[in-house]
Formats: C-alpha cells, structure tokens, sequence
C-alpha cells in the first residue's frame, strides 16, 4: 500500500511539472497537523499531515527540548499518509513549523506555528528499565543513535521460575533509541522477549524472538514480514519457513537482501558427554544442540547455503556451557554443544565470521568452498583443524573467552564482545566468576602468515569498576569518530562463590540468576588508555527485576533513507 502511495505521489510530482502553472499559487489546501502514531507500540512516533495545492519539497523545522530539529523531506513523501517525525526525547514541547517550496518557480508558503508534546515514557517500575547517565560528552561521541534491545528478567534459576515469572520474562520485549545526551527517543515495545537485531538497508529494523520467528518491523512498530523456523509454525506464526528446528540469536541482512541465520538442531549422539566439569566420568547417550549457518532466500526462505557444526567440528570438543539454555527452549535435558551467538558477513573476503561461545572461538568461513579460513580463540583440542588456528602475536594479548557477537569493522578488522567467562575448557578448572571481567576487543587478522593481533580493548584489568557480563553483550568500531561502542548486555554481582550453571551448584555456591543483572552501554575513545565519552546504566535500584541487553549498535539516523532528503540537529 505504502509503495502504491508513493509510486502514485511520484507520478503527480511528475505531472505537476506541466499541469500547473507557474502563476498558479503554492498553498496548503488543507493546514498542517500532528498526530501521534496509532501504533502505541512506538508512542513516540508522530505524523506530520496536511495536503499541498501541488507537489513541493518540504522543510519542517521543529524547536523545542534543548534543540533545533530540522528536516527536508521529498515532494514524493505522500504528505496526507503523513510525513514521520522521529527522534524527539519524550514528555517535552515542540513547536513545529512546514515550509513548501517549489524550486521550479522558487515557490514558498509556511504554516502558522504548530505545538506538539511527546508522551511520557511507561510510568511502571518494572515495564521501563531504569536509566543513570553517567557520562555524555557529546562533542567526541559519534553522532547518532543508540539502538538497543532490552529485556527484564525476574530473580531465580530457569529452572525453577514460575509460569508467572516466565511469562513476566518472555512475553516482553523493548527496542530503544537513545540520543547521545542520554534520553529516550524511540521505543517499541513486544509482546516478545527479542534477542539479536540488526538495522536493515531499508531502513527497517530486523530481529529475532526468543521463540525462533525473525521479524522485521518499520520505524512505526509495523511488522512487515517475518521468517519463521518449523517449531515457530507449528506454533502457528506465519511467515517465510525455514527448514530448521529453530531460528536463534542475530539475524543478518546480506548485501543481496538475502538473510543470514543462526539455525539450530538435535540430535541424538550415542557416546557423548555426560558432564563438562567432569569429563573424565564415563560417556553415553545425549540429545546435543548444535548449530548451522544459512543463509535464506529472502522470497522463499529456502536455504541457498548451510554450514552445520555437526559435519565440520569435533564433537569430542567441548566447552563449560549454561547447563539449561536449550531446556527451557523446546530441548530439555539436550547438551548446549556450540552455542552460535553472533554472525556477519565479510564481504571483501567472500567469507562467513561467526562466534561459537561454547567452543570459545571465532570462525571465517568461505562462503562458496566452506572451507575455514582461520579459528580466532583458545587454541587447544581442534585435531585436525589445529592448522586453521591463529598464532596470538604482539603485547599485550588475551584470548576472547565465551565471546558474542564478533563482526566485520570497516577497517577488516574483527570487533568482538568478549564476556571473559571461565577463560578455560574442560579439564582445565574455570576461573571463579567474581574474578574475570567481560571487554570489548579488537583483532587484526593476517590470514597468509595465520596470525592475530589485539589491537584494542576497553579494558585490561579487573577493577572495581568491571562488569563481568557472562551472557550477551556487543561490540563495534564506529565509522566517523573512531570511537568504540561496547555494551554490557547482562553485568552479574560480583561475589564469591557464584556458579553460572544452574545446574553445578554445589556446597556454598549462589547460581548466577539468583542475584540480580544491570547493564551499561558505554562509547570509548579508540586510544589506550580508552576513555569513556558515553556512559549509560541500566538498573533497578531496587534490585528486584535485572534489567539486560542482548544487543544493539549505533545508527545515524532513525529515518529510512528513502524517507528523508536531510536532517540537522542543533543544539541551544
């Protein structure tokens, strides 16, 4: 319908160039007003409507909340669907003002001056996280916005949680758009716990839910497809289906349009495992989770490619893992094996990067040959792939442990969120938890002499200050400033004898879900030492709901860019 609209808005622009005339006068033939979006998924969502006597350019210039706003939109912008006014911090005054312009003629006419006023955020404790900001220093961050997916957790072990709890915990979900002031410009909330999301080319916001559906919604909080696994069918989602059990954690969008996923499945291994603490213990049957990366058609959901753990890695290879993440998904009792947690698609090199947490390691694999191109991590126990492992050079140096979201930067370099979880296998004895802390890290890669470098990280020691963030979380190398985005998707109490297995509790020991999470979001300097130019936590000050982040990054605009000619921002 929005398609159908604009191509009929571009074909009367067109007509207009000869049907009107020159001395015919530019006038509003029905006066400007602002509506707040009707999907109260997205409140802070507003329309700008009115109705020109002819097709022109439109500059809305919009005062108010510390800054001047003003926008250029095309005369193809169906102004009576309503033109979108995005980015404005909630609860404060605006005041807005149209001008038209036909440049043909040099045309001009304004509106009077509009008042518009943005909701307030959720008044309820536990429906909105709590923010401190502890740091914003706009001038040395870079421009844009914080584009995050939040998720609110209630207090025990998975295993344990209520039918209330856990409908508190997964039928919930919230995107955020933060300025780099610290305020709230954009929320969407679901009737879904999401995971990993990703801005689209189109401008539209792509994610995955926690019961295997990738759903792509527009700035409005409008879904406008979803990808599907089997199980989410039979669930009776609707959608693109993919040939897979389920569809998890990032999805991503391929140069082509095409997706790129995190499928998983079960299968039943006859020698397997029993206990990653105790390896030694005899072996025998397990249902084992494993993953597979395709990529989708994006009209079919047909796999045109898949690379399955199952066929190119050891079983006998084996992590310390979170016990239960698969049992309370549809698999109970199965042995989370790798654990895909991050994906993305280099394109100079035609290769796959993904992260696999639970074999500590970061893959590049060719996308036609699906040969490894090279292993970043822990270098221990890979057999036969031992020669597709990199050599750590340099000083100083650390290993990315359980780490999420490894991507691309446009420098080729590898960015990583780095939990820092355990830093050890099986059977070499994990580090207490209160003793590790989580980082973003930056690689550089050679791949003909099969080295690795760290060329940055957030942070190098534990200090009072250090988040260990044993799930979740995200990295980027930012491409104007420089500057590095790290967010601490789910930062743990930092105490004595925490277990992060639901399951190894043992004499003393406090599982991790127990006590609450926050999570911070933080934009450093790319320097060493790094310095903090944003600093923004998420916490209950109450303690009782932990507030996480799966995942997000830094976008530098919320507008489409099919949608908008020009956007400036000034400050007062």
């Amino acid at each position: 319908m929005v398609t159908t609209r604009r191509l009929l808005a571009v074909f009367l622009s067109v007509i207009a160039t000869t049907a009107f005339s020159k001395d015919e006068a530019l006038t509003f033939v029905r006066a400007p007003v602002i509506e707040q979006n009707p999907n109260n998924r997205a409140p802070l969502v507003a329309f700008l409507k009115y109705a020109p006597s002819r097709p022109a350019i439109a500059t809305v210039r919009i005062t108010g909340g510390g800054e001047t706003r003003e926008l250029v939109f095309g005369p193809e912008v169906d102004s009576e669907v309503g033109l979108p006014i995005l980015g404005l911090p909630a609860d404060q005054r605006y005041e807005v003002v149209v001008s038209l312009h036909d440049p043909r003629v040099n045309a001009r006419v304004s509106s009077r001056k509009l008042t518009y006023i943005t909701p307030p955020l959720p008044a309820g404790r536990v429906d909105f996280p709590p923010m401190q900001l502890l740091a914003a220093d706009v001038s040395l961050q870079e421009p844009g916005y914080f584009l995050l997916s939040v998720r609110r957790r209630a207090l025990g072990r998975a295993i344990d949680l209520t039918p209330a709890q856990n409908r508190f915990m997964l039928d919930w979900g919230l995107l955020l758009a933060i300025d780099t002031r610290g305020r709230v410009v954009w929320f969407y909330e679901s009737s879904d716990r999401i995971a990993g999301i990703s801005r689209m080319k189109n401008g539209s916001i792509l994610y995955n839910t926690a019961d295997g559906v990738a759903r792509e919604i527009d700035y409005s909080g409008n879904t406008k497809q979803q990808i599907v696994s089997k199980r989410a069918r039979d669930s009776g989602e609707t959608g693109l289906t993919v040939d897979a059990q389920v569809i998890h954690h990032l999805p991503h969008e391929m140069p082509d349009g095409n997706f790129l996923l995190f499928t998983a499945e079960q299968r039943r291994i006859e020698n397997s495992f029993l206990d990653e603490f105790n390896p030694a213990l005899p072996r025998g049957p397990r249902d084992v989770v494993g993953d597979t990366i395709a990529i989708v058609d994006k009209s079919t959901g047909q796999k045109l490619s898949a690379w399955d753990t199952f066929e190119f890695l050891d079983l006998n290879r084996i992590g310390y893992t979170e016990g239960t993440y698969w049992w309370t998904r549809g698999f109970p009792g199965s042995f989370d094996w790798t654990h895909g947690n991050g994906v993305d698609f280099d394109r100079k090199n035609d290769a796959i990067v993904f992260g696999l947490k639970f074999q500590d390691a970061v893959f590049s694999v060719d996308r036609k040959t699906k040969k490894i191109n090279w292993i970043l991590g822990e270098q221990t126990d890979w057999g036969k792939l031992t020669d597709r492992t990199l050599r750590p050079i340099g000083d100083p140096f650390s290993w990315p442990w359980r780490m999420h979201n490894p991507r691309v930067s446009g420098k080729g370099t590898i960015v990583v969120f780095d939990n820092g979880t355990h830093q050890a296998r099986p059977p070499r004895p994990p580090k207490p938890a209160h003793q590790v802390f989580s980082r973003g890290g930056e690689y550089e890669v050679d791949t003909n002499a099969r080295t690795v470098r760290q060329v940055w990280a957030s942070e190098m020691t534990l200090t009072d200050d250090s988040c260990h963030a044993a799930a979740m979380g995200d990295a980027w190398r930012l491409p104007r400033s420089d500057n590095m985005l790290v967010i601490y998707g789910a930062c743990m109490t930092m105490r004595p004898n925490i277990t992060l297995s639901d399951l190894e509790i043992g004499p003393n020991a406090i599982p991790v879900n127990m006590l609450p999470y926050h999570s911070r979001v933080v934009e450093f300097t790319r320097t060493v030492p790094a310095r903090k130019v944003f600093d923004l936590r998420l916490e209950d000050p109450h303690q009782l709901v932990s507030w996480q982040i799966f995942g997000g990054e830094k976008v530098s605009s919320l507008y489409p860019p099919s949608i908008i000619q020009k956007e400036t921002v000034t400050t007062r």
